[in-house]
Order: structure tokens, then sequence, then C-alpha cells
């Protein structure tokens, strides 16, 4: 066996999924399942059960995982010990760093490794407290700042700074002429947190675990909202949320439709929304502006109006299939049909916006379904379908 079939394995039984553990080890799904076959014919052992759409261990699977990730983890011993006796700053540091002290801590520190070891290149990695922790022991990140307190087992630790708890309220807000509140005060309050994952959200839950109590009759927290980061919770807070009614007054809505029962709900709470048209796969293609008169196309796509099933050109004005080109070099797409109908609305915006505009969404150009702005074609049931031959008739159905 060898250090790569390990490598595989242990992927594979975190990711759970070969494309998504072959991503992980930069590595085809072939070579990678190929890899695994090799170590169970070795071991004459089967590690996992394949079964349609689910990876998971045997019990012996988790035996041999969990042995592989102490090989792995010596193996990184190995070369630290020998990069220890060469020049150690000539190499890259690859270091990881939870997502609420990345933004604040990484952009000084990068300037300062720039200006003192600029030979030593610095390879970043963002994530939650436990991807790092099992990324550090199988060796795919050499160092990781993280907040305690987290299972340091056969790790060194070595603590870096202690930071205080900051309550952060509205500058209108009768608890911003406080020097200090306790958690009696902010009881009444309605608490913003990270979302799960965050370790600095059970950090606070540590400190307030009354903040978890979400029913009706709970004393103390009125209600508790969860935001993506700290710097959304910041603007939220800055917004007014939880204390008064909010002070947002406009808002993009996009994924879904936008009907006027939903925009005059919106209205009468003070919030005027717009419509956006957007997918997973290409981001912005249209928004609504002020004028109310269709949706003035994104500048970064290019969107084409065509007849479905042939793809020619319809005249200005008919209505026809959306198809858009993006040349994003992360992720470019050209000439993406959506299966969405509209048409081009020939008139200049009154708003004064120059790039061309369409009249929204028109309806389906055919029996393609859009799932969480992301699209299921009929030809990809079909494919489904052609790999188990003992299905006769499917039918897929959204709910």
């Amino acid at each position: 066996m060898t250090l790569t079939e390990l490598k595989y394995t242990v992927a594979l039984a975190r990711e759970r999924h070969f494309g998504r553990a072959a991503r992980a080890c930069n590595v085809s799904q072939p070579t990678l399942s190929l890899g695994i076959k090799k170590l169970e014919t070795e071991l004459d052992v089967q590690l996992f059960e394949r079964n349609a759409g689910d990876i998971t261990l045997t019990p012996l699977g988790e035996d041999v995982v969990r042995q592989a990730q102490l090989v792995i983890e010596q193996s990184q011993a190995i070369r630290a010990i020998a990069k220890r006796g060469k020049e150690p700053l000539n190499g890259p540091l690859r270091l990881g760093v939870i997502y609420t002290i990345g933004p604040y801590l990484l952009p000084d520190l990068v300037r300062r490794v720039i200006e003192q070891t600029p030979q030593m290149p610095l390879i970043l990695q963002e994530n939650f407290t436990a991807k790092l922790l099992e990324q550090l022991r199988v060796g795919d990140i050499d160092c990781a700042v993280l907040a305690e307190p987290f299972p340091d087992t056969n790790l060194e630790v070595m603590p870096l700074y202690n930071e205080p708890f900051m309550a952060a309220v509205p500058t209108q807000h009768p608890l911003a002429q406080l020097s200090s509140v306790s958690v009696e005060q902010l009881r009444a309050e309605t608490m913003l947190l990270l979302g799960n994952g965050h370790c600095f959200r059970d950090h606070v839950l540590q400190v307030c675990p009354e903040f978890t109590k979400f029913a009706s009759d709970a004393q103390g927290i009125q209600r508790t909202f969860e935001g993506s980061s700290l710097e959304t919770i910041k603007h939220m807070v800055a917004a007014g949320m939880g204390v008064t009614l909010p002070s947002m007054t406009k808002a993009m809505f996009g994924g879904e439709a936008f009907p006027p029962s939903l925009r005059d709900w919106f209205a009468e709470r003070g919030i005027t929304g717009y419509q956006c048209y957007a997918t997973a796969d290409l981001g912005s293609i249209a928004y609504e502006t002020a004028a109310r008169e269709g949706l003035v196309l994104d500048e970064r796509v290019i969107v084409e109006i065509v007849r479905p099933g042939t793809g020619d050109p319809v005249s200005e004005g008919e209505v026809g299939e959306v198809v858009v080109t993006t040349l994003n070099p992360d992720y470019p797409l050209i000439r993406f049909g959506t299966g969405d109908l509209s048409a081009v609305l020939s008139a200049p915006c009154p708003t004064g916006r120059t790039n061309t505009r369409i009249k929204g969404w028109l309806g389906r150009a055919d029996q393609t379904t859009k799932i969480r702005g992301m699209f299921v074609h009929p030809s990809q049931v079909a494919d489904i379908i052609r790999r188990f031959p003992e299905v006769v008739r499917a039918r897929l159905v959204v709910t």
C-alpha cells in the first residue's frame, strides 16, 4: 500500500462522494477510485459500501481509516523533521483560519509576511474549526488559527492572544450609553448570532445559554436571528434589527418570482422591493429599476432572445428563449440556454440606464425545470434512467 492510497481513502471517508474526494486530492475520479480499489484488493477487505448516491464506511473500514489518518499524520511529522533541518522559511506555509478571524487577522498578517519573509509563500484556507482540525490531522495544512476550546489531542498548541466579548447595539439604543452590559440586560433584546458551525456562536451560547430559546413563552430573548458572517451581523445591528423596526428601505429579490402581493407586503413595512432575474450558474442576468418597466440587463452578461429548439434570433419584441453568455474567467458559459421565455423592450429606460431591457420572465420554453436557481433538463433525467435498465418508466416530481 502507499501513502497516496491512504490519502484517497481518508478523503472519500471525509467527503462521502467520489467527485468531491477526487477534487480534494487534485486527481481525477477514476484515479481516486482505482487507488482505493487497489488498497481494498491488497487488504482483501471492503472499506466502503457503495450504494446509489451514498458512500458509507464498513465497520472494518472505519478502523482502517482511523489508522490511515495516524499514518498520514506521522508521515507529515517526518517531513516536518526534515524541514526543520533546512531553512524553515523557504518553503510555503499552509495556514488555516476560522471564518470569524480571517477578515480581521489576515490583511495585516499577509502584509507582514510579504515584508519580512517574501521567500515564503503563504497559502491561506478559511473554514470552520472542525474542518481545519481535520485538515491539520491529515496534513492538508501546516497550522491553523482557532478559537478555544477545541480538541487538541496530538496537536502542538501555542496561545496567541485573548479578546473580550463585546456587545454591539445600534447607536441610538439605550444600552449604547452604558460602559458595560450584563446578560440580564440583553435578555429583553433580539440577539443576532452566527449560524451553526461557527465556533464563535458556541462561545456566545456558553456564556448566554438563554439565546437558544425560540419558544414564544420562553423568558428572556424575544427572538434569535442568525447571520453568515460578523460583518453581516454588524450591518444588521447598525440597521436597528431586533430593537425597532428595520431601517432597511430597499431590497432586491431573486431566485423566485416577486408577485405584487409580496411586493405590497414589504411596501406596507417601509421596504421597497425590486425583482432580480438570476440563476445559480450565471449569477445576475437582469434587474428591475424604479421605473418598474421590465428588467435592465446586467452589464457583465451577453443576452440573446432566440427561437426555442433552433437557437435562431427572433425579431425585436418577439417572445423567445433567453440564452446567456458570461465570460467569467472562473466559470465561463457560452450561449447557455436558460429555458426561460422573455422579449426585448425597445424603448429606452425612463431611469436613464442605457443597457437593453427585457420584459421579465414570461414562462418556460420547454420541460426544463428550475429548482432553487439550478436547472434540471429532461436529458439529464433520461441519462439517470439509462443507468438502471430495470427501470422501464420514470418520472421526476419536484415538490
